[in-house]
Order: structure tokens, then sequence, then C-alpha cells
């Protein structure tokens, strides 16, 4: 309905979100677990299921310093990390792969630390160029989100009672969520741009 509302009032919509227009609508997906019927994010989706595995360790307090590398006339390949553990330096190391997730600032501040990035700007930070590439870093863009209010109809149901903590109005919720897994507690809001 999101996207038909969009088209019929005359504006784009965008398919993919992340194809860089950014002009129009779009529903993007939400973190959930559609067999468990729950919220999920990287711990609950996959770091607590691995807890229990024998080959994986997960550290708490530990800031990832750069990302090491072994390289060869193949390239380079990550074999482990740097990290700040309670005030002392350690270096980790990966048995198969390193795999970053450090976010839309931290990811690409972690590759430059780490030699990959523009070479002129590695090269004025005495950073060693692993791998040259002038996009890591670049291009990072913000999306503005604009709150839209419009009154509607008397008897026409909105989620009004929701964000006024309505306590009827959050049992309910709580209710359908607990015995049906149903209801506006299954959902984050809906995303346009």
């Amino acid at each position: 309905a999101w996207v038909e509302a969009f088209q019929g009032m005359g504006y784009g919509c965008t398919a993919d979100p992340f194809s860089g227009v950014s002009t129009g609508g779009y529903s993007n997906l939400a973190s959930v677990d559609y067999e468990k019927k729950q919220r999920s994010y990287a711990a609950t989706g996959y770091g607590l299921p691995a807890m229990g595995r024998q080959n994986v360790k997960i550290l708490t307090e530990a800031t990832v310093q750069k990302i090491l590398f072994s390289t060869s006339d193949n390239g380079a390949m990550a074999v482990g990390v740097e990290a700040k553990i309670d005030g002392q330096t350690v270096t980790v190391k990966a048995r198969r792969e390193v795999i970053l997730t450090a976010g839309a600032v931290n990811t690409p501040k972690l590759l430059e630390l780490s030699g990959i990035g523009d070479k002129e700007r590695l090269e004025q930070l005495s950073i060693p160029v692993i791998v040259e590439n002038s996009n890591v870093g670049e291009n990072l863009q913000d999306h503005l989100m604009t709150g839209i209010s419009f009154e509607v109809k008397s008897g026409i149901a909105t989620g009004d009672p929701l964000l006024r903590q309505e306590p009827e109005t959050i049992q309910t919720a709580f209710q359908l969520y607990s015995e049906q897994k149903t209801g506006p507690m299954t959902i984050g809001g809906i995303q346009s741009s």
C-alpha cells in the first residue's frame, strides 16, 4: 500500500533503497526473525546462537585499532586484528576469515587505519598502503528524515494512542504480540525518503 500510495500521488518509487537514488518512497525490511517472530539484530541473530561454539569467542569492551594483513604476490588477506582490551593492545589472529562490520563511519576508518584507502591520504598519515582504493571513506551521505503531520477524520484509527503510550492500547498491543505474535509490536516504523 505504501508504494502504491506514492505512485498514485505521482511520486517515483525506489525499489532498492541502496541504489543511490534517494527520491520517492520505499518500505524497508524489518529486522525480524520470521520463524521465531522476534526482532533480531547481530547479537540475537548470530552472537547468542554462536556463543556455545568452540570456534567462536566473543569479546566485550574490546576496540579494534586496525586489521592485520598477510601480503603476497596474489594480494593481501586479512589474518587478524589489533585491538585494545582492558587498556592493553593485543593481537587477535583469525583461523579462517576476518569479517568487518563496524558501521558506516568506523568501517572506512578501520580500513584506512589498516592501509586500505586513498594512497595520498594514507601516505600523508604515514600509513603503509596495503590496497589502494580512493573510494574508501568517500561519499558518506546522511539520510535526512522529515516528519509530516496531518489531521484525520474523527473515527479513523491512527498510531497516536501508541505514541501517547495510552495504557489500554499498550496492553492490547503487548497481548497481541505475546499471544499471537501479531500487532504493532512486531515491526518498527515505515521509512521513506
